[in-house]
């Protein structure tokens, strides 16, 4: 099942390239999407970015009117720039509308764990994966890159790498 998965977004990533091209912020998240999917994080980030480029102050508008999606979406891209404390604020409003949602959960564990706050992050990509255990593979993927953008961070990084990645 998983291989016929990878193959359906395998086959997206043209076409969302091809959009993105063109200048369209959804088609360059969801590229993102897409690559982080094939466990291709490192090359994720880039139309992550050019996404949270075009798309920023519709998300932030979003999010201030509570939409959690549109909150989760901003957080990854403070987290992006660095600007961790007002991504840790976006991502809560999105947990807090969906308690249940394990990905806004993990977006919050890699928030935590960029601001080296491992205990605090840890416990929210421990209820992520008790949520949806293929939470786990998204973050180990994404630990190399929070390595690169958070040196400072490097003790929560390597706790998170320690106690939950087996």
């Amino acid at each position: 099942m998983w291989l016929q998965e990878q193959e359906r977004v395998a086959e997206s990533e043209e076409p969302f390239r091809a959009c993105c091209a063109e200048g369209d912020g959804y088609c360059c998240y969801n590229l993102g999407v897409a690559l982080q999917d094939l466990d291709r994080f490192a090359e994720a980030e880039e139309p992550f970015r050019q996404g949270c480029a075009i798309l920023a102050e519709s998300w932030a508008a979003g999010c201030s009117r509570n939409q959690p999606t549109q909150c989760d979406e901003w957080a990854w891209c403070l987290l992006l720039e660095g600007r961790t404390a007002e991504a840790e604020r976006a991502e809560r409003r999105a947990v807090a509308e969906k308690t249940s949602n394990a990905a806004y959960r993990e977006v919050l564990g890699h928030i935590l764990m960029a601001q080296g706050r491992a205990g605090d992050a840890l416990a929210q990509f421990r209820r992520a994966v008790r949520l949806d255990a293929s939470c786990a593979r998204t973050i180990r993927g994404y630990l190399g890159l929070m390595e690169r953008l958070y040196p400072e961070a490097v003790e929560a990084i390597d706790r998170v790498r320690e106690e939950l990645v087996p």
